[in-house]
């Protein structure tokens, strides 16, 4: 992986589909497990200020949790 986390589609724009996934399933009662599960995730990443980064950015969070850097 190179690194490279220049927005070309902004974390904080995929946290806002995922906040709209999520919130139209709670309206048709349909459960998303997978989409909770990312928000919260997307949460952590826009917390640590990495909304504008690219959503990719996320590895960031994970690589944090696992204390495995991803790289080449």
């Amino acid at each position: 992986m190179n690194r490279t986390f220049k927005p070309s589609f902004a974390l904080d724009l995929a946290y806002k589909d995922l906040d709209l996934v999520n919130a139209f399933a709670k309206e048709l009662k349909v459960p998303v497990f997978l989409a909770s599960v990312a928000r919260q995730m997307f949460e952590m990443a826009r917390a640590k200020g990495l909304g504008s980064e690219d959503n990719t950015a996320l590895v960031k969070v994970l690589e944090e949790l696992t204390n495995i850097q991803v790289r080449k």
